[in-house]
């Protein structure tokens, strides 16, 4: 079963030119603009450590030089200063990643389509509750909501970027799930509270069980 992120597209994240570095990997390098992935040849990647960019950058990038990281805010600070080329990242944390780390970009041709999903337990209550989810997820797509939700959270305007937590009676059984909080605009810290894309999910799921129950 695809989640909220349906399909999303892996970016590349470079540096723009005029930067201290750079798009060179190495401070040494001249300034250069890449325009394809083959220029990447050679060069420092960032990889996401345990991530399946790893495997990407060796399938796309020929001789990658690869760097490990813990975060992809820290990959946009390494390759704004010249200690590495480029990272791979999903697109929509691409987007953000622009908007905070000034002489950043990303190319605009895609090197993989992924879909994403929930893992449920295999028991039959959590064979019940996927297909409780998949129900809910048809729903909000055949309804547009899921579409609104894309527009609110992978758009410019961080003002609209907020989720509810309505007071939950327990009627319909707690939700507990896990999610990466340092990955915007899936899921990251905003005023001392867990916010994003993912995050939808529970709050719309939660209004939808309150009103039905």
């Amino acid at each position: 079963m695809k989640t909220f992120r349906k399909v999303m597209c892996i970016a590349l994240l470079f540096a723009a030119v005029l930067t201290l570095a750079g798009c060179a990997g190495n401070k040494n390098d001249a300034a250069q603009s890449i325009t394809d992935i083959s220029q990447l040849s050679g060069r420092d990647i960032g990889i996401q450590t345990g991530s399946t960019f790893d495997a990407l950058a060796d399938k796309y990038i020929e001789n990658a030089q690869k760097k490990y990281y813990e975060s992809f805010s820290d990959m946009a600070v390494a390759v704004a200063k010249g200690k590495i080329s480029a990272f791979l990242v999903d697109e929509p944390i691409a987007r953000i990643l622009c908007i905070e780390q000034k002489g950043i970009r990303y190319l605009n041709d895609y090197i993989s389509n992924d879909s994403y999903a929930f893992a449920f337990p295999k028991t039959e209550q959590g064979g019940a509750l996927r297909d409780s989810f998949n129900e809910f997820l048809s729903e909000i797509i055949a309804d547009g909501t899921l579409n609104e939700i894309e527009d609110k959270w992978f758009g410019t305007d961080e003002s609209v970027k907020t989720v509810s937590y309505p007071e939950a009676t327990g009627a319909s059984g707690t939700l507990r799930f896990i999610t990466n909080s340092g990955s915007a605009p899936f899921a990251y810290v905003k005023d001392e509270k867990i916010v994003g894309y993912d995050l939808v999910a529970a709050d719309c799921r939660t209004r939808q069980n309150r009103n039905t129950s």
